[in-house]
């Protein structure tokens, strides 16, 4: 019972009002009291509510459900009893004339004098032996209520009148005539009297059996207050079961004799004691309930409350007490849940005798009865009335119909007794205050007896009735929580059966591949008619599941980037736990099937699939994360020899200084530059014969230099790919991708400038060139600076080295001096004046594909200094200043061993054998330079064919070389 103190109700009603619930309604004039309308969720979940009470009622017990009018005759109304005594007593404020309910108001003023501690004991028993006696009073005992405690206007402190009688029915006139009186239905039981015999038809005339009817209800509320618990619209659940009032007995009261229920009898409540737990098979046994019929619908009725979220230890079943059980009663409880307000009445069980059906025989004249047969035939004596119309019409002429309607709607009883006396004299009835004289000319009763096998009887009726949008209420306030991680977030725990959405689809984010997921899901869920709500906000994935469990939505699906991964899987989370599994999307309709018709529970699903913690991309850019962290922390902690770092910076800035002259030579004049090419290649001969040690280890190779390709590893290795470099040049492979974005590294350009080579002018590739040169001139200095070596016999020793393994020094063949002659041919080219600077090999001409060729000429004409687009044709040639052979059967041979790749200790002897020479090239601009620096770069075309041919990439790898071929070549074979 601590929970519910825990509730703050003003918390609870916000939640319902801002996610629409419930509201108000007409509140854009004003509202009016005592009317609501139900909102998406609430609608949804009054819906489940009713579903639900169908299932447990209506078909489990094999009930008759009919749906009756809801404006009723004034005679239906006053034969049941409403016209005459539907009312509750009222007070006004004899000042405003504001006006209240009598019972509530006295009773609210005496709950507030039993808080005061002032008030001795003596009183405060006093006053709790009234209260449960205040409902049944009447005008005069309220009235010495109010005078006894002085109670006043709750507004104003005015004085209050004396109880006036107010009949709480809506009246209302039938037809354009006005004549006919009707009335809301203030309940729905009297449509199932009324329709006792045409249901009793259908049943083949066999008792017992129910009728069953939902529908709205009205009663015109004094002072509605506290929400749905007192409105003057309302949707009623009612049921009528008709028994033998000679067998009560019911067949299958065995299946609820075992519940205990707290049972909160008349005789608890005289004695001022609390409730009981009790046995329903116990309390029939002990006649505290009357009834085993009536005790079943109890046990019913109580699982019905259990099974729609509503605890337990919070229902209770109040017995009515003497002085407010209804006269045609045998008994009555009422069905009461405790919530913030208090005790309240969401719904009764009452055994009703045959009082309705009496009634209704009485003023409609129709024998509304059932018949049971005998076991023997006996004898029984039957009465008939004899009216005579002509005497009575003689007699009373204008008043004739009056008379007549009165002797029809006697009883046979009173029928008998009217007989009796006026064979003694005349006798006079009363009829709307005036006097009538009968003889026995105008009335007898003719009395005869027959033989019969069955017998009729007017049947007793037992009526479970509920109160739906007071059991909704009930139902969220005790299911209302409050996350203990974050109070600010609230939700609601309503069973599966019961929640407005079955689930939620959630894709993580609007990214576009998870659009065909969601529909997917969406159309799965929709075929199986299960409901669901899709919140595709761009709100974080956390706020969305908070928005979800507010409208007590029990599990969502989302939809993530592992949803990609095959088999298809989504997050499944339920909403108490907060926990999630993963399910495959063709099983998800079955998982939701199952839960929200409670075939199974949360805990035995989350044991049939993984659970789910995080994504696995998200795991591994996890991982990635913190690989990076610790490799960033392990660099802080490195050491750094400040005053090296600083000397190394003063002696590059020196040699930079000292370059720049020779780089700022003008490269328009072909024999300057040749000057400054060569005085850079000439000091990196002299330095590398000074500083370079080879490895002794290994056989070394001359690396590959071309202005196109970066220096990496495989540009510059030996032939075990360990560069020739010091370590720091070295930098991993995979930083190298054709599709990445790769930063220029200090000694090489990245794929990006390679795949936008085309787009970079040729000068851009000579001042390209001349700073390798020069770094590679800082980078050898930098080397002598580290080989000083002041101990003579280590010099000696490394020396000797040097000439056993004696090597080309390895960029020798990659910087090689130029000459500034020009041949004719070069001299008659088109393109002499912005002819390259660098040498290609021109050997393979016979290897271009000739359909790359056909689509390069016959391409749609660009427009003059378009960028190109992309080519993927593929060629196979070597780098300048390889090892190539220069017999035509090498040149077979290559093509034949395009996929093989020799060990550098193969490639000596092969060298060795054939006379292999290396050859520097003198191609031109508009040679196609097709470039293999063992990573996949995108063939690039450069399309202004009127200053230069296009450039080819792409890769082939052969010998670790690539060649060069010119188109030109097609144009003028001579070449």
């Amino acid at each position: 019972m601590s929970e519910e103190k825990t509730i703050d109700r003003s918390e609870v009603e916000n939640l319902l009002k801002r996610r629409f619930f419930y509201d108000q309604s007409f509140s854009i004039y004003g509202g009016v009291n005592g009317l609501y309308d139900y909102g998406p969720v609430g609608c949804a979940i009054k819906s489940n509510i009713l579903n639900q009470w169908r299932r447990h009622f209506i078909l489990e017990e094999q009930m008759l459900e009919i749906d009756c009018s809801i404006l009723t005759p004034e005679v239906v109304l006053k034969a049941s009893g409403h016209v005459d005594r539907f009312d509750d007593f009222m007070l006004k404020d004899t000042q405003t004339g504001e006006c209240f309910r009598a019972d509530h108001l006295i009773e609210n003023h005496l709950e507030k004098l039993l808080e005061i501690k002032e008030i001795s004991d003596e009183k405060k028993s006093e006053m709790k032996r009234i209260l449960p006696q205040i409902g049944n009073m009447n005008a005069a005992g309220l009235d010495q209520l109010v005078k006894q405690y002085h109670i006043k206007a709750p507004n104003t402190n005015n004085d209050l009148s004396e109880p006036i009688a107010f009949n709480l029915m809506f009246s209302t006139t039938i037809g354009a005539t006005g004549q006919v009186k009707g009335y809301f239905r203030p309940e729905a039981a009297q449509g199932m009297f009324v329709n006792f015999k045409r249901l009793l038809e259908f049943n083949q005339g066999r008792l017992p059996f129910a009728a069953a009817q939902i529908g709205n209800a009205f009663r015109n509320e004094i002072s509605p207050r506290s929400g749905l618990l007192r409105v003057r619209e309302f949707t009623v659940a009612e049921i009528e079961h008709f028994v033998d009032p000679m067998d009560k007995t019911h067949p299958k009261f065995e299946t609820v004799a075992d519940l205990e229920i707290q049972l909160y009898s008349a005789n608890n409540q005289a004695n001022g004691e609390s409730t009981q737990l009790v046995r329903l098979g116990d309390a029939v046994r002990s006649n505290v309930i009357n009834n085993e019929t009536l005790a079943y619908f109890i046990g019913r009725i109580y699982l019905f409350f259990t099974k729609i979220g509503i605890d337990k230890t919070r229902i209770r079943f109040r017995q009515h007490m003497s002085n407010e059980m209804a006269h045609y009663a045998s008994d009555c409880w009422d069905v009461e849940c405790k919530i913030s307000y208090g005790w309240i009445e969401c719904g009764a069980c009452a055994d009703r005798s045959s009082y309705d059906l009496n009634q209704h025989i009485r003023f409609s004249g129709q024998r509304l009865t059932a018949t049971r047969q005998l076991s023997t035939a006996k004898t029984i004596l039957v009465s008939e009335k004899k009216i005579n119309s002509k005497a009575i019409g003689q007699s009373f002429r204008e008043d004739a119909s009056k008379v007549m309607q009165y002797l029809q709607n006697l009883s046979e009883h009173d029928a008998r007794s009217l007989h009796e006396k006026l064979q003694q004299a005349h006798e006079k009835i009363a009829i709307d205050d005036k006097e009538f004289i009968v003889t026995t000319a105008m009335f007898t009763v003719e009395t005869t007896e027959n033989i019969v096998q069955v017998e009729e009887f007017i049947p007793c009726v037992i009526e479970p009735t509920f109160g739906i949008g007071r059991i909704l209420y009930t139902m969220l306030e005790h299911n209302f929580k409050v996350r203990s991680q974050d109070e600010q977030r609230k939700y609601f725990t309503l069973p599966p059966s019961i929640a407005p959405y079955k689930c939620a689809i959630l894709p993580l984010s609007g990214n576009a591949e998870f659009k065909p997921f969601t529909k997917q899901i969406s159309d799965l869920l929709t075929q199986a008619g299960i409901s669901y709500k899709v919140d595709t906000s761009s709100s974080c994935i956390g706020k969305r599941y908070a928005r979800c469990d507010e409208i007590a939505i029990p599990f969502a699906v989302t939809v993530d980037f592992d949803t990609s991964l095959q088999p298809p899987s989504i997050a499944f989370r339920e909403l108490n736990s907060m926990k999630q599994i993963r399910v495959p999307i063709d099983e998800i309709v079955s998982v939701v099937q199952r839960l929200s018709t409670e075939q199974t529970t949360w805990t035995k699903i989350s044991t049939m699939y993984p659970m789910f913690t995080e994504q696995q991309n998200r795991k591994v850019e996890n991982e990635e994360k913190t690989v990076n962290r610790t490799l960033s922390e392990t660099n802080k902690c490195k050491k750094v020899d400040e005053q090296g770092m600083a000397l190394r910076f003063h002696r590059k800035r020196e040699r930079r200084n000292a370059l720049s002259d020779l780089s700022a030579t003008s490269t328009n004049s072909s024999t300057a530059y040749h000057q400054h090419h060569n005085q850079l290649v000439d000091r990196i001969r002299q330095l590398e014969e000074e500083v370079v040690v080879p490895d002794f280890n290994r056989p070394q190779r001359s690396p590959v230099y071309s202005p196109f390709t970066p220096v990496t590893p495989c540009s510059n290795s030996s032939s075990y790919g360990l560069s020739t470099y010091p370590s720091s040049m070295n930098f991993p492979m995979n930083l190298i991708s054709p599709n990445g974005p790769v930063p220029t590294q200090s000694n090489g350009l990245s794929t990006k400038i390679l795949e936008r080579a085309h787009e970079i002018p040729e000068r851009f590739w000579i001042n390209w060139q001349e700073k390798q040169m020069q770094n590679r001139i800082e980078q050898l200095e930098s080397i002598k600076d580290k080989l000083t070596i002041s101990n003579e016999p280590q010099k000696k020793r490394v020396n000797q080295l040097r000439r056993q393994c004696h090597v080309t020094p390895p960029q020798t063949a990659s910087f090689t001096r130029m000459s500034s002659a020009t041949t004719d041919s070069e001299a008659s080219s088109p393109v002499t004046n912005n002819r390259s600077l660098f040498s290609f090999d021109q050997r393979s001409i016979n290897k271009v594909n000739e359909n790359n060729r056909n689509r390069l000429k016959t391409s749609l004409p660009m427009k003059q200094n378009s960028q190109s687009t992309l080519d993927r044709s593929r060629l196979t040639i070597f780098l300048p200043h390889s090892y190539t052979h220069l017999p035509e059967k090498t040149t077979i041979a290559n093509k034949n061993a395009r996929s093989i790749t020799k060990s550098s200790a193969e490639k000596t002897n092969d060298i060795k054998q054939n006379s292999i020479q290396r050859i520097p090239s003198t191609n031109s601009v508009e040679d196609i330079a097709q470039i293999d620096t063992e990573f996949n770069l995108t063939l690039l075309v450069r399309e202004n064919r009127d200053q230069t041919n296009p450039l080819l990439y792409s890769k082939m790898i052969l010998n670790r070389t690539v060649e060069f071929q010119s188109l030109s070549s097609k144009k003028n074979p001579s070449k």
